[in-house]
């Protein structure tokens, strides 16, 4: 059983990973790929150093665990599918968010009347993107972080990168075009910007 270690906060009960590095230099606040919250120590490090660390970064835990669409008792719900984190292998998650994805993304590539050879999907543990289009392998990567978002911003990520097929750049036609596919889409772009990919692994 995985080691960890909980902090309370204004009446809300945080329940952390703590995983005790040898190749750690600090304490490290992080969110896994399966949105459970984690906390890497340098061995030896006093669990009160640690309950010390998470009560000061209280804030940064309140923020990122209102930031998801998962249940307080562990259900995700992405797109009407519901899985329980912690009862089902992050592989079968990671299974189910492909096959929503992928449907997704076939359904904007039709809307968008698109006729070229339809890119590749993949699904990763990015560090910094929530979604990477790559012209010369013709792959839309998406990160698996997005299960953690909101459906409509996640569908927005899928949305943005199937706009980058037309419009390799950010500026007004990409917007414009991306707007056709997906009303609001400027303003899904603002509030998902609002969400922080923190270490994913």
């Amino acid at each position: 059983m995985k080691e960890s270690i909980s902090v309370s906060d204004n009446g809300t009960t945080f329940t952390v990973l703590l995983s005790r590095r040898a190749g750690a230099k600090y304490l490290r606040l992080s969110v896994t790929v399966g949105g459970l919250f984690r906390v890497s120590a340098p061995p030896g490090t006093s669990d009160d150093r640690i309950r010390s660390f998470l009560t000061e970064n209280a804030a940064w835990l309140h923020r990122h665990n209102k930031t998801s669409n998962i249940d307080s008792d562990g259900t995700i719900t992405l797109f009407g599918e519901h899985f329980t984190r912690g009862e089902v292998p992050i592989e079968e998650i990671a299974a189910k968010a492909r096959k929503i994805f992928s449907g997704r993304l076939t359904y904007y590539l039709q809307i968008s009347g698109y006729t070229g050879a339809a890119p590749a999907l993949s699904l990763r543990a990015l560090k910094s993107r929530w979604g990477h289009f790559r012209p010369r392998d013709n792959e839309i990567m998406l990160n698996f972080a997005l299960v953690n978002l909101p459906p409509e911003l996640a569908d927005y990520v899928i949305a943005h990168e199937v706009a980058h097929l037309f419009v390799r750049n950010h500026g007004a036609d990409f917007y414009a075009f991306g707007e056709k596919l997906l009303p609001g889409f400027k303003k899904l772009d603002r509030e998902l910007n609002k969400h922080h990919i923190t270490f994913i692994s």
